[in-house]
């Protein structure tokens, strides 16, 4: 994984624990996920929802924590 996705993902996590997920950081963690995911597993949602966001951005989180 490159230092940039890494610094995406860890942002994310950050602003998941403040309580305010940025739509802009959640849709690059989506690109993040979907590069390294299958195409049956490809996300396409546009994260328009605060909830939405909130459930991807925890999926997300607990996937790249899954991975160190």
């Amino acid at each position: 994984m490159e230092q940039e996705e890494i610094e995406t993902l860890e942002r994310l996590r950050d602003q998941f624990n403040e309580g305010l997920v940025v739509k802009k950081t959640v849709l690059k963690a989506r690109n993040i996920w979907n590069k390294y995911h299958s195409k049956a597993e490809e996300i396409n949602y546009c994260m328009c929802t605060r909830i939405r966001r909130q459930i991807y951005a925890k999926d997300f989180i607990e996937w790249y924590e899954g991975l160190n």
